[in-house]
């Protein structure tokens, strides 16, 4: 009996190996899955190539623009990879996955197309209107910025024949803002499910992690007004900050006025290895979002044992009934946010019952290959 030639699949991103990013795990992990079924061949920026030895995969590199000032200067990539495939004589046969749909912008080949969308904020930070105003004190760069951004991002999510995203919450949004009238699968996010070294207790009981790149929009404004509201009731209380945010010196600011400079830590950006320090440190990760599609954050600091505040306008929310550590709040809602603290500093911290095995990348990855095997 002959043996089934594999078919060839074509799998872009601009983030390989950078694993930091739900972009970056979710390329790692569905390569991983790809390469059981297909021949893969990844096309990454220069400096994001893998060193990987299945006979299966193959990597193709292009150079980014370094004047591109978009986010991990997509629009250049977009630019580049439509030039490989003319370069390289790509076939029109294989399909094309791109891991961000909006990197498709300036393809114009005839391959067959899935793109993942991996959030809506373009077209929320593109208004003009008083909550951006109120949120973002550089709301008029943000908001030209924005309504570039939203779009070009509309013109490429248009070019896909298919189109995930991850979560229900993600899904409403791009349908309404967007104004995507067709079908967009959902698939969630999943982490990798590694051995850890938990801890029964953190070490430091009263305090809290917050981790993220847009300090305004990932809500720290709202947990630092908390904060002030439980200090003299928790006068041990810390917050240990990690990301960096170009409104850090408005933030800081912040802190001073609110008389915070010895309960708030800044980290800047760390390592996954230092992030795994703070969630073994801290026994709360907040991060109460205005909006968050997903949130893999969350996930990862629930894998570490901590109890976790989110916001109720996440695509976490989706998953919540399979983890009892892992509260909700209105991110307007600042006395609710304190309280909410307030019930987990004070109680016991013990380990949650929580289920990881529908939220693994494997099981996310063994989704994207079961939707791309109904068309083979």
């Amino acid at each position: 009996m002959a043996v089934k030639e594999k078919k060839n699949i074509i799998l872009v991103t601009n983030q390989l190996r950078n694993i930091k990013s739900g972009v970056g795990t979710l390329a790692r992990a569905l390569l991983r899955k790809l390469s059981a079924s297909f021949n893969v061949l990844v096309i990454c920026p220069e400096g994001e190539e893998i060193d990987c030895k299945k006979k299966e995969v193959s990597i193709g590199t292009v150079k980014k623009n370094p004047l591109d000032i978009t986010g991990h200067r997509w629009v250049s990539f977009s630019m580049k990879i439509n030039r490989y495939f003319v370069d390289n004589d790509l076939p029109v046969s294989s399909k094309v996955i791109f891991m961000d749909a909006r990197e498709g912008l300036f393809f114009r080949r005839k391959n067959e197309t899935l793109g993942i969308i991996h959030d809506f904020y373009a077209a929320m930070f593109g208004r003009v209107d008083r909550e951006n105003i109120r949120y973002y004190p550089d709301w008029p760069k943000r908001s030209i910025y924005y309504k570039c951004m939203y779009m070009l991002e509309r013109k490429a999510y248009g070019k896909m024949t298919q189109l995930v995203t991850v979560s229900m919450y993600c899904r409403d949004m791009l349908m309404k803002h967007y104004q995507l009238d067709r079908k967009i699968d959902v698939i969630h996010n999943g982490i990798i499910l590694r051995p850890l070294k938990k801890t029964q207790v953190p070490e430091e009981k009263y305090s809290i992690f917050f981790a993220g790149g847009n300090f305004y929009r990932k809500g720290l404004p709202a947990l630092l007004r908390a904060i002030q509201i439980l200090r003299s009731r928790y006068p041990l209380i810390k917050c240990y900050v990690a990301g960096k945010d170009r409104n850090l010196k408005r933030i800081s600011r912040m802190t001073k006025t609110l008389g915070l400079q010895e309960q708030v830590v800044f980290l800047g950006r760390l390592a996954p290895s230092s992030m795994n320090e703070y969630y073994r440190k801290c026994s709360i990760f907040c991060m109460p979002s205005l909006y968050e599609s997903f949130g893999l954050v969350y996930l990862e600091a629930l894998f570490h044992d901590m109890h976790v505040i989110a916001s109720k306008n996440s695509g976490i929310i989706e998953l919540a009934d399979h983890f009892s550590t892992l509260h909700f709040v209105d991110p307007e809602d600042i006395t609710g946010l304190a309280r909410i603290i307030d019930e987990i500093l004070h109680g016991d911290h013990a380990a949650g019952n929580n289920d990881f095995q529908l939220v693994s990348a494997e099981v996310m990855s063994r989704k994207y290959l079961k939707l791309l095997m109904k068309d083979q």
